[in-house]
């Protein structure tokens, strides 16, 4: 018997970045990390900048998301729906630059604690780049490894 799959959505602004059938997917909500396997009973929630980690077999690929909004809807596959202003494939990262983000946004914080609007855009901007930097920093999956079958 085949194990229950999740179709999963991410859509932005700019169109679908992710549209694939998956194992699992794990994110990060304003609440706590939620994972969806096949089967998971419908619910909604709120996304926090973070990891979406997606598995298929014995592989992961990671996303970066910048906040948005989740919608699981218990179907044959499982629905799985990402609303987002932002999300990035790790291979499309330029890691040097967000560190450079990283190293800004802290100097912000740290220079301009009287700011308290410096300060707050800084300090999203530091999560960003700190997830920008934790999704970079794993190997990418290309597409021809992530469709094989049996992984």
């Amino acid at each position: 018997m085949a194990a229950k799959k999740v179709h999963i959505r991410v859509v932005t602004p700019t169109g679908v970045l992710v549209d694939d059938h998956v194992d699992l997917a794990i994110m990060r909500c304003i609440t706590g990390d939620l994972g969806v396997m096949g089967g998971h009973e419908s619910r909604s929630g709120v996304l926090d900048y973070g990891v979406l980690r997606l598995v298929k077999g014995s592989k992961e690929r990671q996303v970066a998301v910048h906040g948005g909004l989740v919608k699981i809807l218990k179907a044959e596959p499982t629905q799985l729906t990402i609303l987002t202003d932002a999300a990035e494939r790790s291979e499309k990262i330029d890691l040097e630059r967000a560190k450079a983000k990283l190293s800004r946004s802290q100097s912000v914080i740290s220079e301009k604690a009287d700011d308290e609007s410096a300060v707050s855009h800084a300090k999203v901007s530091q999560k960003k780049a700190l997830v920008r930097i934790e999704v970079a920093s794993v190997s990418a999956v290309s597409d021809a490894e992530w469709n094989e079958e049996g992984g």
